[in-house]
This record gives structure tokens, C-alpha cells and sequence, in this order.
């Protein structure tokens, strides 16, 4: 295969992994049980190799399930309706977050991050679509800016544009290490204090994993 070709492909892969890790925190869980097992045929496709105990453990408690009544429930207390379960996995949040050993003291909302990640979306030519109905330093909007920029690079590869494709990845790795590597693991850490299923609360440890495989490449 030829070397273009080769790289073009990765960055589509790469784009896919992006996207899927998204979604698990814009999106509900699927609501039945060959949905779950579709997702967790993504999930080991997808991100099999990057960390492989974690998608293990995902994946048999998604095909081991007959409905997602409590992934449901899991999923609205944490990521959709404000409740004492709360995730809000924004960076502003993150970003001044403290735990003092029994409970967490968040940030607020639209500080400095929220306006540094939106002068980086302009910069790379991606605009958060307005039904998405989330804050812009949201981690889903985080990791679809990066999926932007594998699909920019793919594309550039393709033309045979190698130095832009160069620049783009430096692009994203500059983005990656300022933005969602700096404050993931304190999502991780208070994902692990509330969730009460498995998907919700290894998710994040997912990303977390995924993007130091991201940063090394």
C-alpha cells in the first residue's frame, strides 16, 4: 500500500475513534439489546487495541444486558438532566474543579478555556453545529474538532498535500495536549464517584487512554 494511502486510512480511523467517544456522551445508550451489542462491536472494532482490558469490560456488561433501562437512567442523571449526579463534562468546569477528598468543587461555565477552544475551532475551519445544544468546550465537541482535523488530514494525504497533512497533525496535537488530555482525568476521577453502570463510568478512562495513544502518534 502506498504510503499516502496508508496514513489517509489511519487518520480515518482515527476520525471513527473520535467520533464514537463522542457520541457516548451527546447521545443515549441504544435502547435495546441489538443496539447495545452494535455498540459494543464499535467499541471493540474501534478502540479494541488501544486499551483493551477496559473495552473488554464495556463490552460484556453492554451484550450481557437485555434492555438499557438503567444505562438509560445512568446516562440522564449524568450527562442530561442537573441533578446532585451531575457530570457536566465541560472543560471550564474541569479546569479549576477541586476534590477535597469527599466531595467536588466545580468552575463555572464559558470561562477562559470556553473562549481559547472556540478561537481554535475558527482557526481549523470547524463551526459546533447549533442543534448540538452544548457548551463548545463540551468533551463531545472537543473530540469532534479533533475528528475534523483527522478527516482535514486524510483528505490531504489523499492530494498529496504531505506537508499540510503535516500541519494538521501538529494542529490537532497542539489542540489535544492544551485542551482535552489536560482535564480528562478529572473527569475520569468524578465519572468513578458517580456512575452507576459500567459504560458511564469507563468512558471517560476510554478517552483518556485513546488520547494517549494520540498524543504518542
Amino acid at each position: 500500500m502506498d504510503p499516502r494511502e496508508r496514513a489517509s486510512r489511519l487518520a480515518c480511523v482515527r476520525r471513527d475513534a473520535y467520533r464514537l467517544l463522542g457520541s457516548l456522551f451527546l447521545t443515549p445508550p441504544p435502547g435495546e439489546a441489538s443496539g447495545l451489542a452494535a455498540l459494543a462491536d464499535a467499541l471493540r472494532e474501534t478502540l479494541g487495541e488501544v486499551a483493551p482490558e477496559v473495552v473488554s469490560e464495556l463490552t460484556g456488561d453492554l451484550t450481557a444486558r437485555e434492555d438499557a433501562a438503567e444505562l438509560t437512567d445512568d446516562y440522564r442523571a449524568l450527562l442530561e438532566v442537573q441533578t446532585g449526579r451531575s457530570l457536566v463534562p465541560v472543560e471550564s468546569v474541569y479546569a479549576a474543579a477541586t476534590f477535597d477528598g469527599t466531595s467536588w468543587q466545580l468552575g463555572r461555565l464559558r470561562n477562559e478555556p470556553w473562549h481559547r477552544v472556540r478561537r481554535r475551532y475558527v482557526e481549523g475551519g470547524f463551526r459546533v453545529r447549533d442543534d448540538v445544544g452544548v457548551e463548545s468546550d463540551h468533551i463531545s465537541c472537543q473530540l469532534e474538532f479533533l475528528a475534523h482535523l483527522c478527516e482535514v488530514e486524510a483528505g490531504a494525504w489523499e492530494a498529496g498535500r504531505d506537508e499540510l497533512a503535516m500541519s494538521v497533525r501538529s494542529r490537532a496535537g497542539r489542540f489535544l495536549r492544551e485542551h482535552p488530555a489536560s482535564w480528562i482525568r478529572r473527569l475520569r476521577q468524578r465519572a468513578a464517584d458517580l456512575a452507576r453502570t459500567p459504560l458511564y463510568r469507563l468512558a471517560p478512562l476510554l478517552v483518556e487512554r485513546f488520547l494517549a495513544v494520540e498524543s504518542a502518534h
